[in-house]
Order: C-alpha cells, then structure tokens, then sequence
C-alpha cells in the first residue's frame, strides 16, 4: 500500500486479517486510528446461539481457530456508509467483497438494489441500515425503510437504536422499535 494508493492488494489483506484474527483470539485489543476492537469474553454455547437465532440473527460469526484466519472474510461485513460514497465506491466495495469474499456488504439504503444487483447469484450478502446514523426515527419510519430495503433486495437489516430513549428508561418503547423492523424483517423472510 502506498499513501497515494489506500487500497491492498489480496496478498496484503490477508497478512492484516491475518493479523488482526490472531489478536483477536489472543484477546488483544485491535486499534485502528480511532477505532478499537475487543473480542467479547462471553460464553459462546448452543444455548446462547439458539438464544441468538430466536432474537431473530440470522448468521453467528466466531473464528474458533487463528490458524485458518483465512477464512476471516466470510465473517465480516465489507462496510461503505459515508454520505459521499459514489457509484464508483460502491461497484468497487462489490469487486471487493466478491474477490475476498465477505459475508456481505453493507451500504445505505439507497445503494441496496445496485448491489443487488451486482451480487446476484454470489454468496455475498446485502445488508443495510435504518435509522442511520443517530436511531432518533420513528418507528413506522424506520419499519417502512426497512420493507423498502428488503423489497430492493436487502438480505440483512441492522437497525439504530434510539439510545436517547434507552437511556430516558422508555424500554417498552424502545422494545417497540425494535419489534416494528424485526416484524418487517421476520415477515419478509
């Protein structure tokens, strides 16, 4: 990588994967500028993942050998949600994730059918956001972006908490806002 050029080349993603899996399961916290990483140190057990499925997630992710980090693609989200993200960006975010093999992108509501388009096919997934970036959306609004999205081939909804809410202790509310997208979602399929 050179600084006029900010992307890797596969041989180089993988040394940083890599990398990073193996700290990860050493437990190590991972920096990246600002942004930090933790591996919870919370009990994964059959009870917790079908505690985990009944919620309503629909892929677990774990990497229970560092030897293999390889495969480490196939559990992370290849993410591009800045507001001056281009047709360009995107075709280029799919390019990516379909030669590396991420489980999915992730991409703003807008972006979602083009890469639909473009992963046709592919093991990649599309996955989108509501409510992005601050949570502070109505309900109804954010259970119609979501329709929306899975209509334009969303696979996979992540939704913004209203913390602001959670915060205040309006849990039945804010339980209320989880329920309108997870019903969405649940009867989409």
């Amino acid at each position: 990588m050179t600084e006029s050029d900010d992307r890797m080349d596969g041989a180089k993603l993988e040394d940083v994967l890599v990398e990073i899996g193996a700290r990860l399961a050493a437990g190590e916290r991972v920096y990246s500028g600002a942004a930090s990483w933790e591996l919870p140190r919370a009990a994964f057990t059959p009870a917790a993942a079908r505690a985990a499925v009944q919620a309503g997630a629909c892929r677990l992710g774990g990497c229970p050998d560092p030897t293999r980090i390889g495969e480490l693609a196939s559990y992370i989200d290849h993410t591009l949600l800045g507001p001056d993200a281009t047709v360009a960006r995107i075709d280029t975010l799919c390019a990516e994730a379909l030669q590396h093999r991420f489980a999915s992108v992730c991409v703003n509501p807008t972006w979602v059918q083009r890469c639909a388009e473009i992963l046709a096919g592919s093991e990649v997934l599309v996955c989108t956001v509501v409510g992005f970036p601050l949570g502070a959306t109505l309900s109804d609004a954010k259970a119609y972006e979501a329709r929306r999205a899975v209509d334009l081939g969303a696979c996979e909804v992540d939704m913004v908490l209203d913390v602001g809410r959670m915060k205040s202790g309006h849990h039945a509310e804010v339980e209320g806002d989880v329920a309108a997208v997870a019903d969405v979602c649940r009867s989409t399929g």
